[in-house]
């Protein structure tokens, strides 16, 4: 199974910036850059993405479409 990473579009909605994401969880921003760029969360940690998803207030399944 294959979980597209979505988090970019629900920035885009949210209209957050990468930068101001990893300023604000304290990641460096080639790390963040690169988890909100790649194509699926398959090797994501699931700690990554609930910090992702509390930060985005979202629920962490918004972050993800199942394939």
């Amino acid at each position: 199974m294959q979980l597209l990473n979505r988090i970019k579009s629900v920035m885009l909605e949210q209209k957050v910036s990468v930068y101001r994401m990893a300023v604000d969880l304290d990641i460096h921003y080639p790390t963040m850059h690169s988890l909100v760029n790649r194509e699926t969360l398959n090797d994501t940690t699931l700690v990554s993405i609930v910090r992702v998803a509390d930060y985005l207030e979202v629920p962490i399944t918004n972050l993800y479409e199942k394939l």
